[in-house]
């Protein structure tokens, strides 16, 4: 086809759809790099002591534009609680679990986040009312480039989750998922308060 014979609209359209895709694709050489230099890290990070969740409300107030835009119900239930940590690479988990919950919950939906100190540790939990997730794809979430079942599929790099298991690693935290078709996920985070000896 001829320059000259595609439209306006159509060219406009094209661009739209190549800009898309080379943000998709600067988002996975991103999250790769990323994902490298984690895998890289020595277990020695810079910690301080921060707002855990002020960083989280923050976090949600920056991601507003996509939940507001789907009209969904956002809950944060958050207690003042301050811990020591890598407030950057913490940062970047609640960045990536807040995402996912908007990604995969409906328009309408329901987002609820909360917050319980427990024996020195603190549990951060993400729950959504969204598709939710099989056993097959909750066995194999956190490895790198799996992307779910179709019932779960969407577009992504499947390296969200590797990343947040290898910053979790390095933060002494773990994750664990629930989760059922039809019926939501729920992400539970757990991290020290206090320094590890």
């Amino acid at each position: 086809m001829l320059n000259d014979e595609v439209s306006i609209e159509k060219r406009e359209q094209y661009v739209a759809i190549i800009t898309k895709k080379v943000d998709a694709l600067t988002d996975l050489v991103t999250k790769i790099l990323e994902l490298s230099k984690l895998e890289n890290t020595e277990t020695v990070i810079p910690r301080e002591w921060f707002s855990l969740d002020e960083q989280i409300r923050k976090n949600i107030l920056f991601l507003e534009p996509d939940w507001g835009g789907k009209q969904i119900e956002m809950i944060p239930e958050l207690i003042p609680l301050n811990i020591y940590g890598n407030k950057e690479l913490l940062g970047e988990i609640w960045q990536n679990l807040l995402d996912n919950a908007i990604k995969f919950t409906p328009a309408r939906g329901r987002i609820i986040v909360t917050m319980e100190e427990l024996a020195g540790n603190v549990s951060i939990v993400f729950r959504d009312n969204g598709v939710g997730m099989d056993a097959e794809t909750q066995s194999h979430i956190f490895e790198k480039f799996y992307q779910g079942t179709n019932q779960t599929a969407r577009k992504g790099s499947g390296l969200g989750l590797s990343i947040i298991v290898r910053i979790l690693e390095i933060c002494d935290g773990k994750i664990t998922v629930q989760s059922a078709p039809g019926e939501g996920t729920t992400m539970r985070v757990l991290l020290p308060v206090h320094p590890q000896e």
